[in-house]
């Protein structure tokens, strides 16, 4: 048997000329701006009996390494409040709401099991480093502190820094993560 894997942009790319046995996704299903059209072509896009993982953060709150980077920068600029149910990384913080989106689109024995656990700030050795990692990797905090300018960005590197010290474990800053790891058929 030939085993052959797609990566594909699920808003461009047309059908596969065969429908895929198994769908997987990391942090990207919440991005869609029409969720219920998205997922009824991932369906149409999965064989009968085909199966999928899906990967979704958990609520905000149980994610210290968003809240950590977002309250630093809050604290300094003032950031848009998010938009429940808006395309953004915790937007199935509650997995109920995607668990629905699913099954209406026509998937079943869906299950939801959650990861929780530490987190590291990429491949940063000092808090130092993990701050300027998480800035960077956050765009709309990067755009914000970028308007601010580099005396902002500073200050909240260092209190970002100075925050994550307390988190160094195995020589990386490491926070914790709730992922909820959504499985089912087609």
């Amino acid at each position: 048997q030939h085993i052959r894997f797609a990566e594909v942009d699920l808003g461009r790319a047309p059908p596969p000329l065969e429908p895929y046995d198994r769908l997987t996704s990391r942090f990207g299903l919440m991005f869609f701006d029409d969720p219920p059209e998205a997922f009824a072509r991932l369906r149409r896009w999965l064989a009968p009996g085909g199966r999928f993982a899906f990967a979704v953060w958990g609520p905000v709150a149980d994610n210290a390494w968003a809240t950590s980077v977002r309250d630093a920068v809050g604290a300094r600029v003032t950031l848009p409040v998010p938009i429940p149910g808006a395309p953004g990384p915790f937007r199935y913080g509650d997995v109920d709401a995607l668990l629905a989106l699913l099954g209406d689109a026509g998937f079943f024995e869906l299950q939801a099991t959650d990861w929780r656990g530490p987190l590291p700030m990429g491949s940063a050795t000092t808090p130092r480093d993990a701050a300027r990692f998480a800035l960077r990797a956050f765009a709309a905090m990067a755009g914000a502190l970028a308007e601010a300018g580099d005396t902002v960005r500073g200050e909240v590197e260092r209190d970002l820094a100075d925050g994550w010290t307390t988190h160094l474990r195995d020589g990386r800053v490491q926070l914790a993560a709730r992922v909820h790891l959504v499985t089912g058929s087609g």
